[in-house]
């Protein structure tokens, strides 16, 4: 059976990747252009452009072409969700890297603003996500912890893999339920220059409160991910 022609064009390219032909860094030609000189159509290089985007070979910027990023494949970082410790499950498989510690308030935060409740003022610890193959980071992440939990010594270039956990371990305290809330944003500036993106590029946002035995939020999580890289499944089984 012949191979499709746009998973040709895709094996072709990673070909001329592995052998030096096409260097990362490169920025590839106009489409119109490149499907001319590889004589396809642009529909088909289209489709080997969406698999090689999906090895997080190359990276497509409207207005700012076609750039190569990678020469290996990169594996896509899969979070199946079916109960509440897999939808923690990010912060037991990959790390975090704490760049920023602080204390706020509820009213300066706006991930906090409907919190009033819970606590006046919390501790926030902003940082990034890496898996332990690739050192880009997948995800920017900001937590946040009322101050009851502000003696958790956790600093800047510190690496954990959640705070969580940290308070479970340090406060006798355990998770009984996750809410989650997914959506679709454009990504702010600070998180594009964190994960290599460009700002208002398209990112899934996954908004966490996190319940304690006692039926009391401990921890606000707010975790922006790069889309080429992440996918989230369900298989969640209805109760009896």
């Amino acid at each position: 059976m012949t191979r499709a022609l746009y998973k040709q064009v895709t094996d072709n390219f990673l070909d001329n990747l592995r052998t030096g032909v096409i260097k990362v860094g490169e920025r590839l030609p106009t489409e119109k252009v490149y499907a001319e000189q590889l004589g396809v159509s642009r529909s088909t290089l289209r489709l080997a452009f969406t698999q090689l985007e999906q090895k997080g070979i190359i990276r497509r910027r409207k207005r700012g072409g076609t750039e190569v990023i990678s020469d290996h494949p990169v594996e896509l970082y899969n979070i199946l969700s079916s109960n509440v410790l897999d939808l923690l499950s990010m912060g037991v498989d990959t790390t975090m890297l704490v760049s920023e510690v602080s204390l706020v308030s509820h009213d300066e935060v706006e991930d906090l603003f409907n919190y009033p409740d819970v606590a006046e003022a919390w501790k926030s610890f902003n940082g990034v996500r890496i898996d332990p193959q690739h050192l880009l980071p997948f995800a920017c992440v900001h937590i946040y912890v009322p101050d009851y939990y502000s003696d958790i010594d956790l600093k800047v270039d510190d690496r954990c893999p959640s705070v969580y956990e940290l308070i479970e371990n340090r406060y006798g305290v355990s998770v009984s339920r996750v809410k989650q809330t997914v959506s679709a944003k454009r990504c702010p500036k600070a998180a594009a220059m964190e994960m290599g993106l460009e700002e208002d590029d398209p990112i899934v946002s996954v908004f966490l409160e996190i319940w304690d035995q006692n039926d009391s939020i401990f921890e606000i999580c707010c975790v922006y991910l790069d889309p080429s890289r992440v996918k989230i499944e369900a298989d969640i089984l209805k109760g009896g």
